[in-house]
């Protein structure tokens, strides 16, 4: 498995971070990752920082966001809202604390997968490149979900 910080360095290279609008401190080897912008960490079990929220919305975020970020042992709420990146769902269901997923104005074209986030409350996914399909089924399986923003996307079919 790799460590929270190899993680961390494989969503900013994915991400193309050298071209964020604000990458202040990521993969640094002296500034803390919870120190770096747009990170915010908890406790873990051990007394460990360990990362809560990655909140980076409209910060020029590019190219995919690494599926890898779901395994992130503590993370809480993903905001990549507002950046035009890809995003593959198929380990969200590692995400076993993610109850907040922000990921409207991307260019995610599917979100097949993000089912397997099973602790989600919150999900944000509108304005996307998901024109002509239908509401995935998976999603009516969040039992724990109270927001759910699919505006302007154009789904069709019925709910």
């Amino acid at each position: 498995d790799l460590s929270e910080f190899e993680i961390l360095e494989e969503f900013f290279d994915t991400a193309g971070g050298e071209a964020w609008n604000d990458n202040s401190g990521w993969k640094s080897k002296t500034v803390p990752f919870c120190n770096w912008f747009g990170i915010s960490c908890t406790k873990n079990v051990d007394g460990d920082d360990s990362v809560s929220e990655i909140s980076l919305p409209s910060n020029n975020l590019i190219n995919r966001v690494a599926p890898i970020v779901f395994h992130l042992p503590s993370l809480r709420v993903l905001d990549v809202s507002g950046n035009a990146v890809a995003m593959s769902f198929r380990d969200a269901h590692r995400a076993k604390n993610l109850e907040e997923l922000n990921i409207s104005n991307t260019n995610i074209a599917s979100v097949k997968g993000v089912g397997g986030a099973k602790s989600l409350i919150q999900l944000s996914m509108s304005n996307n490149a998901l024109y002509g399909q239908e509401i995935p089924t998976e999603i009516y399986t969040l039992n724990r979900l109270t927001h759910l923003n699919l505006s302007r996307n154009g789904f069709v079919g019925s709910l």
